[in-house]
């Protein structure tokens, strides 16, 4: 699991072995799925690549009258005004729940602290009945532990389940993203994504009338906005303008999807090949010819709004946060989101998120923990938490009941189109260990004067310490 002492590890495997050399592999492509908008529910998604069971399933048949006073432990990370109205949403529910459950509430404070309480309550054989991760992790836990429930009986029970039109409301790509080997591991809680963020205003004032469509469109107009900063007389912001670097995992994952790589085609995730070299030279290229750029502040909002940046990698949850700056900077620019853009294929955009998960423990235990994921998962419960965290809707049901969100955030709605191009991560245990290699290895292609003749080992190294990683885990 994901702790200090392992990230600084990575990195100095990464460091040791930068200049070793390696041949890259072949990987496949990748299709977009999955569309929500205002007036158009999801489309149907490609025949995924997991199936759900077909074995029969077998009822509930727990007597909801033993339900009354069974505590259910609910551990999630939301924090801020999101852990507020999440606190507000767990004492509604065991004021007016006509089982007599009551849920305790555990708000560590990040996923991170999460991972590590879920952990020390296992080892004191009190772990929670509810608890809010990744669908990977929730894998990963099962995978140490055997400890999470298969969710498909309760999810298709006639008594207590969820009705056919209930679960087709969900994104297609959110629901099966909680599937593997025909174990459902949780119920879709919150998801977010990776966007390009852009000023359309600045970008037509330097010749560019329409939003990039390609690397090659991108590139160009990322060093046409450090160009113009080369010609005013203050050379302090010589390597500013164009796009502000960000070594996130899923920042990383889009530009390599972008370049053809498929770091998931694999029986397991592997990021070496040829693809993803040419992604990473075409990202090192960009900062070496200050096109892109390394920024001292973790946020690019006030960056963006000073036409600083014409463009920086963000999610859903920054969209607020700029119209906000853009108002206490008074900057009057119009700007969008788009997808990665990816020449004469579709362009991309990677969704993450959490799911509800639920632990083995008695039969009533695991009935009310069931009925209360049931109750969050409800489009008017989903849309409280989405009021407050400006994330993406899981299905089409819940824009019907936010409609205030867009009135406050007219953008958020520009950030909802771009589901049309929505691209899952694969459903794996190993996926959440993959981003944390990966992230640190990007931050190895900046920040550590690395050849481009270095790629290759780069990437080779980090599909090693992954295997290793997750071997030591085992």
């Amino acid at each position: 699991m994901k702790r200090p002492f392992t990230r600084i590890c990575i990195l100095i495997f990464i460091f040791l072995f930068l200049l070793t050399a390696c041949n890259p592999g072949a990987a496949g492509g990748v299709t977009p799925t999955a569309k929500v908008s205002a007036t158009r529910g999801p489309s149907p998604t490609p025949a995924p690549t997991v199936s759900p069971t077909v074995t029969p399933l077998p009822e509930i048949t727990v007597n909801p009258a033993k339900l009354e006073e069974v505590q259910v432990t609910f551990l999630h990370p939301w924090t801020g005004e999101t852990g507020q109205m999440v606190r507000n949403m767990v004492d509604q529910f065991n004021q007016t729940n006509e089982w007599g459950i009551f849920v305790i509430e555990m708000a560590p404070g990040s996923s991170g602290l999460v991972d590590e309480k879920f952990t020390e309550l296992m080892l004191n054989g009190i772990p929670p009945e509810v608890i809010v991760a990744s669908p990977a992790h929730l894998m990963r836990y099962d995978q140490l532990h055997e400890n999470i429930l298969d969710l498909n009986a309760y999810a298709a029970s006639d008594k207590f389940g969820l009705s056919t039109l209930e679960q087709q409301d969900f994104v297609p790509a959110f629901w099966l993203e909680s599937l593997h080997a025909g174990k459902r591991y949780g119920i879709p809680a919150q998801r977010t994504s990776d966007m390009l963020f852009y000023n359309v205003t600045w970008a037509k004032e330097l010749g560019f009338p329409n939003a990039p469509e390609s690397w090659e469109e991108f590139r160009e107009q990322a060093c046409a906005a450090n160009a113009l900063m080369r010609k005013d007389t203050d050379t302090a912001n010589d390597g500013l303008g164009g796009w502000i670097i960000n070594s996130g995992a899923l920042t990383t994952l889009s530009w390599l999807y972008v370049f053809g790589s498929d770091p998931a085609a694999m029986d397991a995730i592997q990021f070496s090949s040829a693809e993803s070299t040419t992604a990473f030279e075409q990202l090192l290229k960009l900062m070496n010819d200050s096109c892109g750029w390394l920024s001292r502040l973790p946020d690019a909002q006030d960056y963006f709004a000073n036409r600083q940046a014409l463009f920086y990698s963000g999610s859903m949850e920054d969209l607020l946060k700029q119209e906000r700056t853009n108002g206490r900077l008074e900057s009057e620019d119009d700007w969008a989101v788009l997808p990665y853009p990816r020449g004469e294929d579709t362009p991309i955009m990677l969704a993450e998120g959490l799911d509800y998960g639920i632990t083995h423990s008695s039969s009533e235990k695991q009935l009310a923990a069931w009925l209360f994921v049931r109750w969050l998962a409800d489009p008017e419960q989903q849309a409280w938490i989405l009021r407050k965290a400006g994330t993406l809707p899981l299905g089409e049901k819940v824009l019907t009941l936010a409609p205030d969100i867009v009135e406050e955030t007219p953008r958020w709605q520009n950030g909802v189109d771009l589901m049309a191009y929505l691209l899952p991560l694969p459903a794996t245990p190993e996926l959440d260990l993959a981003k944390m290699v990966l992230e640190d290895g990007t931050w190895a292609l900046y920040r550590t004067g690395l050849k481009a003749e270095g790629i290759p080992a780069l990437l080779t190294q980090i599909d090693d310490i992954i295997a290793e990683l997750a071997a030591y885990r085992e």
